[in-house]
């Protein structure tokens, strides 16, 4: 059996920085990571081949010179609007969509914006999570619960942070940006939670995560290090306190948040995530949540919603479980939102400051008991043997 995947998304599709405005709600970066998880995976235990946009390939002359066979399988990880078939083939698409509701409608009068129907088009959607497996199956879409091997391509090596900049958050005063280095801002800090999130996403939730944190006596003691996905080339951290302070009214100073938006390597990442005390998500959505499971992989103990993709790995045994509430997603949360209304579920600033208070008063002993146990429930469930089962349960069923 071979797979041909097909990925491409484009650069301008990464959210930056405006002039006037911000750019929420688009897809970037994250198709990029999630087909390299697949396409890492696949490559352990079956035969793998990259192509471009499939459109090129539809002609059978093309598909001889490109060396692609009809029984070849095609995947397709991309943002439902941009799937595209390869005729004459079994299509698969690979979707992480993080909401309740899909649309079944043209809105403007483009087809590609009815996603029901785009997914029907295909013969089978890998899912990300459980949740984004049932609700598609409500719709009649052919949908498996088929996540990516996470666990198997966590990098345990590890490199200095030294040099990496890093600022505080002070919203009042957000034109002078105060550098310091990061490394040494972790060695002067005993209790550290860490947070990865891209600011321009409002499903992570970061005006309450960060007010929650500043309400609770966690904040006294201990620092919140915030570690931003950006562009950094029009957006960098200097950035932060404005996008803070002007796109989400966040009125805040205090040396006891720090954020951090360099590109970090795996090792890199690998130091931060083990500098940390607890990893915390206070996300309302989510399609996986890569951080959350890197981290739970490294034996961090975790604070997190158990909502959308989470249900599947986020549990009291092995987690400590913030609460949230259901609400209706406003603003742009997505591509779709001025047509389609979708339900999310954040964590209140009040919920957010019960969890980081529990964890607080949680001794090191008990925080460390459960980080292991949440490091051997996801190493087993985003592992390679499981991902290879999962698709075997596939192959037999749908090819």
């Amino acid at each position: 059996m071979r797979y041909l995947l097909s990925n491409a998304i484009g650069a301008d599709r990464l959210p930056r920085f405006q002039e006037v405005s911000a750019v929420f709600g688009r897809a970037h970066y994250s198709w990029k990571i999630n087909a390299n998880l697949y396409r890492r995976g696949l490559q352990k235990i079956r035969l793998l081949k990259d192509i471009e946009a499939p459109d090129i390939y539809q002609d059978p002359i093309a598909k001889r010179v490109a060396g692609i066979e009809d029984t070849d399988v095609h995947l397709v990880d991309k943002p439902i609007e941009a799937l595209r078939p390869l005729f004459g083939n079994k299509n698969v698409a690979i979707e992480v969509w993080e909401f309740p509701e899909l649309s079944t409608q043209d809105f403007t009068g483009d087809p590609r914006n009815n996603q029901v129907a785009m997914l029907r088009k295909f013969d089978c959607v890998w899912c990300g999570s459980s949740f984004t497996t049932e609700n598609m199956r409500r719709h009649g879409i052919n949908a498996i619960h088929l996540p990516p091997p996470v666990a198997a391509f966590v990098d345990t090596a590890t490199e200095s942070l030294a040099g990496v900049p890093a600022v505080r958050l002070n919203t009042a005063d957000f034109g002078h940006a105060q550098f310091e280095d990061l490394e040494d801002i972790i060695s002067r800090n005993k209790k550290i939670y860490l947070c990865v999130l891209a600011p321009y996403d409002r499903r992570k939730n970061v005006k309450n995560l960060i007010e929650g944190f500043l309400a609770s006596r966690a904040s006294h003691g201990s620092i919140l290090i915030v570690k931003l996905i950006l562009d950094n080339v029009v957006t960098t951290v200097g950035n932060i306190n404005e996008i803070l302070a002007v796109h989400y009214g966040l009125s805040a100073t205090s040396d006891s948040v720090v954020f951090v938006g360099a590109y970090l390597g795996a090792e890199q990442m690998a130091n931060l995530y083990n500098s940390c005390s607890f990893f915390v998500s206070a996300a309302s959505a989510e399609g996986l949540n890569l951080p959350l499971i890197e981290a739970m992989t490294h034996g961090r103990p975790v604070i997190a919603p158990n909502n959308t993709a989470m249900k599947d790995y986020i549990a009291p045994d092995h987690a400590l479980v913030m609460g949230y509430e259901e609400a209706e997603a406003v603003g742009p949360i997505h591509a779709l939102h001025e047509h389609l209304k979708t339900t999310h579920f954040p964590p209140s600033a009040r919920q957010v400051k019960t969890a980081f208070g529990k964890a607080s008063k949680m001794p090191k002993a008990q925080a460390e008991a459960m980080g292991g146990r949440g490091a051997a429930f996801v190493g087993k469930f985003f592992g390679i043997k499981e991902f290879e089962g999962r698709l075997e349960r596939f192959e037999r069923d749908f090819l």
